[in-house]
């Protein structure tokens, strides 16, 4: 596998833990609007913001992996080994 898909698939990969992770944050929300949980200075809505974000960044990182990789790994241009023809005539 080549390196291109590898930073693909790390892409993919890294996505699918911040949805994970968006997942405790809706549950600590949750918690904390039902009182079994209440941290000293965090709203439900802060966790609320916390847990859309980490789903944003996560579902776009999952779809948009292999752009993400095109930009990160150019295409290449062919080495030139040969003289121009026209460099020879100045």
């Amino acid at each position: 596998m080549s390196t291109y898909k590898w930073f693909c698939l790390a892409l993919r990969v890294l996505g699918a833990w911040s949805v994970y992770y968006s997942l405790g944050d809706f549950v600590a929300e949750f918690n904390e609007i039902k009182g079994f949980y209440s941290p000293g200075y965090t709203t439900p809505f802060g966790f609320f913001l916390q847990g859309i974000t980490h789903l944003a960044v996560g579902l776009l990182l999952m779809r948009y992996a292999p752009l993400i990789a095109r930009f990160a790994y150019p295409k290449k241009t062919p080495a030139r080994t040969m003289p121009r023809e026209d460099a020879d005539a100045i």
